[in-house]
């Protein structure tokens, strides 16, 4: 490939990704801002999977575990049926109350990938983020969903 052809390809991907993210992340800010949280709380069990909303906590039953889905601070996966250079990642804010202590933890699922999973204290954190990104959509705050299973 020539560098006329990379160069080509670069300007494309700076025109396409930068509003895109650039959006995301004032959508984020806003959301966060305005207070636009689901602020619910399910029960759960281990090794069941559960979905949260941002804002939402999950109560693992027996357990003196719970999470909390903060939020999206970075959405930078390649669009379904877009050519890119590098897949992208997703990176989800939680916050983990273990035994009465709160943590802040980042959970990172590569684009294009099977489910990552995180393990915390002596838990294991199975993992993955919807929607996949559509090229040109834009995807808000309240259509993000933390797919999560949790192990011991």
């Amino acid at each position: 490939m020539s560098q006329r052809e990379m160069d080509l390809i670069e300007t494309k991907m700076r025109k396409t990704f930068l509003p895109v993210i650039f959006t995301g992340l004032l959508v984020l800010l806003l959301g966060l801002l305005t207070g636009c949280a689901g602020g619910s709380e399910i029960k759960t069990k281990l090794g069941q999977q559960f979905t949260l909303h941002i804002g939402q906590t999950a109560q693992i039953e027996g357990e003196q575990l719970s999470i909390t889905f903060d939020g999206v601070s970075e959405d930078s996966r390649c669009p379904r049926d877009v050519l890119c250079i590098r897949a992208g990642e997703v990176k989800c804010e939680v916050t983990i109350t273990y035994q009465g202590s709160a943590s802040s933890i980042t959970l990172i699922q590569p684009g294009m990938t099977e489910p990552p999973s995180e393990t915390y204290q002596v838990y294991t954190f199975i993992f993955s983020v919807d929607p996949y990104p559509e090229a040109g959509k834009q995807i808000p705050d309240s259509d993000y969903r933390l797919n999560l299973t949790v192990k011991k």
